[in-house]
């Protein structure tokens, strides 16, 4: 059982459920904060002052009522002279993480800088072609 989000927070930003989408809407939430879980721990980033639970709440329902709205993944549909493409960002049909979710749960949103005279790191190497194939170069002795 999700500790995050319920049911009811789908219900309020989606729609009212049938009681046959309850145990699947609730397997959703599940699933969702077990993805977050992978990458960061929810309580410790409350904890730290980096999210809060109300962001937290919203980025786990936004992420399954991105799933409901179509379920199937269907990326564009037509009938007749009719057509009509889904838009991805909304209505995913995929259980995944944003980049504006990233950034409500406190994440890392992007490619970070750095220091290339930070000794705490490995030194960059550039590979130079010769006959015999690739040999490294370090840049920074």
């Amino acid at each position: 059982m999700s500790i995050w989000a319920q049911v009811e927070h789908v219900e309020d930003a989606f729609r009212p459920l049938a009681p046959r989408e309850v145990p699947h809407v609730q397997a959703a939430l599940d699933r969702a904060e077990r993805e977050v879980a992978r990458y960061v721990d929810v309580a410790q980033r409350i904890a730290d002052g980096r999210t809060t639970s109300a962001d937290v709440t919203d980025a786990l329902v936004q992420m399954v009522v991105r799933m409901m709205r179509n379920p199937g993944g269907v990326r564009s549909q037509s009938s007749g002279p009719f057509s009509q493409v889904i838009d991805a960002s909304v209505a995913s049909g995929r259980l995944e993480i944003t980049r504006a979710e990233r950034r409500a749960l406190g994440m890392g949103t992007g490619a970070v800088t750095v220091d290339l005279l930070d000794l705490t790191i490995a030194a960059p190497v550039r590979h130079r072609i010769t006959s015999s194939g690739l040999v490294p170069e370090r840049l920074i002795p």
